[in-house]
Protein backbone atom coordinates (compact mmCIF):
# COMPACT_ATOMS: atom_id res chain seq x y z
CA UNK A 1 0.00 0.00 0.00
CA UNK A 2 1.47 3.33 -1.07
CA UNK A 3 1.80 6.03 1.56
CA UNK A 4 -0.68 8.87 1.32
CA UNK A 5 0.34 12.39 0.41
CA UNK A 6 -0.16 13.49 4.02
CA UNK A 7 2.13 10.74 5.30
CA UNK A 8 4.81 11.58 2.75
CA UNK A 9 4.65 15.28 3.68
CA UNK A 10 4.83 14.42 7.39
CA UNK A 11 7.85 12.13 6.85
CA UNK A 12 9.59 14.77 4.73
CA UNK A 13 8.74 17.53 7.20
CA UNK A 14 9.87 15.78 10.38
CA UNK A 15 13.62 16.46 10.04
CA UNK A 16 12.95 20.02 8.89
CA UNK A 17 10.70 20.68 11.87
CA UNK A 18 13.27 19.18 14.22
CA UNK A 19 15.92 21.48 12.74
CA UNK A 20 13.64 24.52 13.05
CA UNK A 21 12.84 23.57 16.63
CA UNK A 22 16.55 23.41 17.46
CA UNK A 23 17.09 27.02 16.36
CA UNK A 24 16.93 29.79 18.95
CA UNK A 25 13.31 30.82 19.56
CA UNK A 26 13.70 34.29 18.03
CA UNK A 27 15.09 33.16 14.67
CA UNK A 28 11.90 32.16 12.85
CA UNK A 29 9.81 35.15 14.01
CA UNK A 30 12.62 37.51 12.98
CA UNK A 31 12.87 35.87 9.55
CA UNK A 32 9.10 36.02 9.04
CA UNK A 33 8.95 39.66 10.17
CA UNK A 34 11.84 40.57 7.87
CA UNK A 35 10.18 38.86 4.91
CA UNK A 36 6.86 40.52 5.70
CA UNK A 37 8.58 43.92 5.94
CA UNK A 38 10.32 43.47 2.60
CA UNK A 39 7.12 42.14 1.07
CA UNK A 40 4.99 45.02 2.25
CA UNK A 41 7.52 47.79 1.52
CA UNK A 42 8.57 46.72 -1.98
CA UNK A 43 6.04 47.29 -4.75
CA UNK A 44 7.50 44.86 -7.24
CA UNK A 45 8.35 41.21 -7.73
CA UNK A 46 10.84 41.32 -4.84
CA UNK A 47 8.00 42.08 -2.45
CA UNK A 48 5.88 39.39 -4.05
CA UNK A 49 8.58 36.75 -3.69
CA UNK A 50 9.11 37.67 -0.03
CA UNK A 51 5.38 37.40 0.67
CA UNK A 52 5.17 34.13 -1.28
CA UNK A 53 7.90 32.72 0.97
CA UNK A 54 5.84 33.67 4.03
CA UNK A 55 2.72 32.22 2.42
CA UNK A 56 4.49 28.93 1.62
CA UNK A 57 5.82 28.57 5.17
CA UNK A 58 2.48 29.36 6.80
CA UNK A 59 0.63 27.08 4.37
CA UNK A 60 3.02 24.23 5.12
CA UNK A 61 2.49 24.63 8.86
CA UNK A 62 -1.28 24.84 8.35
CA UNK A 63 -1.28 21.63 6.30
CA UNK A 64 0.66 19.80 8.99
CA UNK A 65 -1.50 21.05 11.86
CA UNK A 66 -4.89 20.76 10.11
CA UNK A 67 -5.96 17.41 11.68
CA UNK A 68 -5.28 18.79 15.17
CA UNK A 69 -7.28 22.00 14.72
CA UNK A 70 -10.93 22.58 15.49
CA UNK A 71 -13.39 24.48 13.31
CA UNK A 72 -12.75 28.07 14.40
CA UNK A 73 -8.97 27.66 14.45
CA UNK A 74 -9.08 26.12 10.97
CA UNK A 75 -11.14 29.03 9.66
CA UNK A 76 -8.83 31.69 11.10
CA UNK A 77 -5.68 30.00 9.84
CA UNK A 78 -7.18 29.38 6.41
CA UNK A 79 -8.13 33.08 6.19
CA UNK A 80 -4.58 34.04 7.15
CA UNK A 81 -3.18 31.85 4.38
CA UNK A 82 -5.60 33.28 1.83
CA UNK A 83 -4.78 36.88 2.83
CA UNK A 84 -1.05 36.17 2.57
CA UNK A 85 -1.54 34.76 -0.93
CA UNK A 86 -3.66 37.72 -2.04
CA UNK A 87 -1.05 40.15 -0.68
CA UNK A 88 1.75 38.28 -2.47
CA UNK A 89 -0.07 38.08 -5.79
CA UNK A 90 -1.04 41.74 -5.62
CA UNK A 91 2.68 42.65 -5.66
CA UNK A 92 3.06 40.98 -9.05
CA UNK A 93 0.18 42.85 -10.66
CA UNK A 94 0.72 46.30 -9.14
CA UNK A 95 2.15 49.05 -11.33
Amino acid sequence: MAPTLRKRVEVFSAPVLIRLHSLPRAVMPVIIIALMFVGLVKDNATGGVALLAVWAFVSWLLYLSWPLLEGRARLLRALTVMLALVAALSKFVSK
